[in-house]
């Protein structure tokens, strides 16, 4: 079955929601933890529930799946896979929609700008530049973190995350918006592990990372790209006769200089 990797557009109250299932069942992380989660290559209680809610909510798993999904990722019994299946079906699942549209990029950008504190006006700018530029295979994820780190004034861990959150919220809408520029994610050592969220109102799309080239670009301010010139490769003459100071010997392998 073809995966369907649409963007989901979850209820308002889902961090409240997550939080009210993780602590039901005793799988609630503080926020160390689940940042240890993360630098473990692990993923988190509560976005994991969160994808697994996302996966369901567009088919792209059926019951039996959902239910062995959050057996092995939450390290749970069957019975309580079984119970958190049914509160995703109950109030998750019937208040969520689909996004396709470039007021939806909007508003997920004004979230990570609110989630961060950052500064709005350069953020939403340099934040758009850095997707577009991610959208067209221009920059991997790390590039894109160094960029934010650099640009937004932010420490490196925080850059990741806002990274990650633009690789797993902004981008899939964007590449909707702009089909004529196909995309594959670049692949990172945790690309496809979802970053802790505070205001996750929005999970995006999560196509399998597959590795691609990563064309480097020097990141400095929100321009076009140039194209790079064609450079062409001259021969060196051939028949050229020897300087005196060659006959001689002094310097007998000196290349003619034109």
């Amino acid at each position: 079955m073809e995966q369907n990797n649409q963007s989901v557009e979850f209820p308002d109250n889902i961090e409240q929601i997550l939080s009210d299932i993780t602590k039901k069942y005793g799988i609630n992380e503080t926020r160390d933890q689940a940042i240890e989660a993360l630098k473990k290559g692990n993923v988190p209680k509560a976005p994991f529930i969160a994808r697994m809610a996302k996966e369901y909510f567009l088919k792209n798993i059926s019951d039996a799946d959902l239910i062995n999904q959050l057996k092995s990722g939450l390290n749970v019994s069957e019975d309580i896979a079984k119970e958190i299946s049914l509160d995703i079906k109950n109030q998750i699942i019937p208040q969520t929609k689909i996004l396709t549209n470039k007021a939806d990029v909007d508003f997920v950008i004004d979230n990570i700008i609110k989630k961060y504190n950052l500064n709005e006006s350069p953020a939403t700018e340099k934040i758009n530049f850095v997707a577009e530029s991610f959208v067209a295979k221009k920059v991997s994820l790390k590039e894109m973190a160094d960029y934010i780190q650099k640009e937004l004034n932010v420490f490196p861990q925080v850059a990741m995350q806002i990274s990650s959150d633009i690789s797993d919220n902004v981008i899939p809408i964007l590449s909707k918006v702009s089909p004529e520029q196909k995309t594959e994610p670049v692949s990172t050592d945790n690309a496809s592990a979802p970053i802790i969220v505070d205001n996750i109102k929005r999970i995006e799309n999560t196509k399998p990372i597959i590795k691609s080239p990563v064309i480097k670009n020097n990141l400095t301010a929100p321009k076009k790209i140039q194209k790079i010139k064609k450079i062409t490769v001259v021969a060196p003459q051939e028949n050229i006769k020897p300087t005196p100071s060659q006959q001689s010997g002094s310097d007998k392998y000196r290349e003619p200089i034109e």
